[in-house]
C-alpha cells in the first residue's frame, strides 16, 4: 500500500514495515522533510527480490538491499555495506536514525517516550504484566503489530498503515493517550481484548511442546482470534523457542512464526539464517516464511529437527 504525502523529485520513498519501530522511523524522517512516500513490506518480500527498490528509496527495519539510497537498521549484519546506517548503541531503528542525524538537538521536542517504548519493542524487554495487560504505546505496538492479527480482514480505508502514518505525521500535536482516544483505535484495542482470550483458547487446542519449542499449528482453524505473539511464552514459559504456522492467507500460502522466548533467552540459535534456507528471513531472535500446501508439511518436520537438535537445547 503507497501513502503519498509531500509531492517533490527531490525527496525520497520510505519502504518500511509496519509496527511500531517503523511508525517511529517515519515520523523522524517526516520531520527531516526527506520523504514524499511511504509503503510497508515484509523482510522476505526485501529478501527474495519480490520487492523492487530503487536508488530513491530509503529502508527502514528491513534487510539491506544494495539499490536503495540509506538503509537504517539496528541489528548488526554480517558485513556493513556503504549505504547502510548501523549504530551499535541503539536498540531500535527508530534510535538509530535518531542519532544518526543528531539526536535531541535535531529533533527538539520529539517523544522521548516513544523512542523508550520503540527500544523497549525491539529488545522485548517485557514483563509477563506487560504482556497480559499492556497499556500506552506497548498496547499501541501490540495492535499495529501485523503478526497479533487485527488486519487480517481490515477495512482498506482504515486500515493499520493508515493509521501508523496518521500518527507518524501528527506526533508534535498528539500524546499516546490522545491516539488511544482515536476512535478507530478505540475499536482496535476492543477487538484486541475480545479476541484475545479466543487466541488463548485456539493455542491451548492446537500446541506442543517438543524438547526446547512449542509448536502452534492454526492451519485447520477456520478463523485464527488476533493475539500478541508473547502470549504464547506468557503461557508456557520454560519453553525457549515458538513456531506459530498461521491458516491460508489471500495467497494460498501458510505462515510461519519462530521466535524466541523473552523470558527464557538461552537459545543461541540464529532464527533468520535458518530461516533464510527456506526462502524466509529475520534476525538473531525471530523470523517469519511463507508456505504452500506442497512444502508446508516436509518445510515444519525439518524447522522442528532443525530447532529441537542437540546443539540449538540448552
Amino acid at each position: 500500500m503507497k501513502i503519498s504525502a509531500i509531492t517533490s523529485a527531490n525527496k525520497f520513498r520510505l519502504v518500511t514495515r509496519a509496527d511500531l519501530n517503523s511508525l517511529a522511523s517515519l515520523a523522524l524522517l517526516i520531520r527531516l522533510d526527506l520523504i514524499n512516500e511511504v509503503e510497508f513490506t515484509q523482510p522476505w518480500e526485501i529478501e527474495n527480490g519480490n520487492f523492487q527498490l530503487t536508488n530513491r528509496d530509503i529502508t527502514a527495519n528491513l534487510p539491506y538491499n544494495e539499490k536503495v539510497h540509506l538503509s537504517f537498521n539496528y541489528y548488526t549484519p554480517n558485513i556493513i555495506e556503504r549505504k547502510q546506517v548501523v549504530d551499535y548503541s541503539a536498540a531500535s531503528t527508530a534510535r538509530v536514525i535518531y542519532n544518526y542525524y543528531g539526536g535531541a538537538q535535531k529533533f527538539p521536542g520529539f517523544p522521548e517516550d516513544l523512542l523508550r517504548a520503540v527500544d523497549k519493542t525491539t529488545l522485548a524487554n517485557y514483563s509477563l504484566d506487560d504482556i497480559l495487560n499492556p497499556n500506552g504505546w506497548d498496547l499501541l505496538n501490540f495492535i499495529l503489530d501485523h503478526r497479533t492479527g487485527l488486519d487480517r480482514n481490515t477495512d482498506k480505508n482504515k486500515s493499520i498503515e493508515d493509521l501508523i502514518y496518521r500518527i507518524a505525521s501528527t506526533i508534535d500535536s498528539v500524546t499516546i493517550d490522545d491516539v488511544l482516544n482515536w476512535e478507530y483505535v478505540k475499536e482496535k484495542v476492543a477487538e484486541y481484548r475480545e479476541q484475545e482470550p479466543l487466541f488463548k483458547e485456539q493455542i491451548k487446542k492446537n500446541f506442543k511442546v517438543i524438547n526446547n519449542l512449542i509448536s502452534v499449528d492454526l492451519r485447520n482453524e477456520t478463523t485464527v482470534y488476533a493475539g500478541n505473539r508473547f502470549i504464547v511464552y506468557a503461557m508456557f514459559p520454560h519453553v525457549q523457542i515458538s513456531m506459530i504456522i498461521l491458516n491460508k492467507d489471500i495467497n494460498q500460502n501458510y505462515e510461519m512464526s519462530i521466535g524466541k522466548s523473552i523470558f527464557s533467552r538461552i537459545s543461541t540459535l540464529h532464527i533468520g539464517r535458518l530461516l533464510q534456507k527456506y526462502g524466509g528471513g529475520g534476525h538473531a531472535n525471530a523470523g517469519t516464511c511463507l508456505f504452500d500446501d506442497k512444502s508446508i508439511e516436509e518445510a515444519k518436520e525439518s524447522l522442528i529437527s532443525s530447532i529441537t537438535s542437540t546443539q540449538n537445547w540448552i
